[in-house]
């Protein structure tokens, strides 16, 4: 049962996603809502985690910490030209105020790396920066 909801759980994140990207004809917009997808699936990996929706596993944790940095390093270049598709949720606002939306990404990085994997405990206390770091650059730079 529970191999069950989690196969038919990864589909619908599949086809969300799927369709969250269908129509999407700009390279640089799809690149960052890859990344961004990437990352949410990260993210939901060590806050299942943290939890204790799914068991704590240091090395699921760990890797999936590594790429939730890339992912998170990755921002600031996918964002350094105005993309613009109608498929698009970033705000134009980004451009307007670069300097503060790339503040904003190095503090997500420091979030990211900040993480701390070794224990449950010390996941669940560290993984709330990282969240809020998200959460704050969507609030302010993704349309809702």
């Amino acid at each position: 049962m529970r191999l069950y909801r989690l196969v038919l759980a990864l589909v619908l994140v599949g086809a969300t996603t799927a369709l969250a990207h269908q129509g999407v004809t700009n390279a640089g917009v799809m690149a960052r809502m890859e990344n961004m997808s990437a990352a949410k699936k990260d993210i939901a990996i060590l806050n299942d985690m943290a939890k204790s929706k799914t068991p704590f596993d240091q090395a699921k944790a760990d890797a999936a910490k590594e790429r939730l940095l890339t992912e998170t390093k990755a921002v600031a270049g996918l964002f350094s030209e105005p993309h613009t598709d109608p498929k698009s949720e970033a705000l134009p606002k980004i451009w307007d105020e670069f300097d503060l939306f790339i503040a904003q990404a190095d503090r997500a990085v420091d979030a990211m790396a900040n993480v701390d994997t070794r224990t449950l405990d010390t996941l669940r206390e560290s993984l709330k920066a990282a969240n809020a770091a998200c959460v704050q650059c969507h609030k302010t730079y993704r349309l809702d």
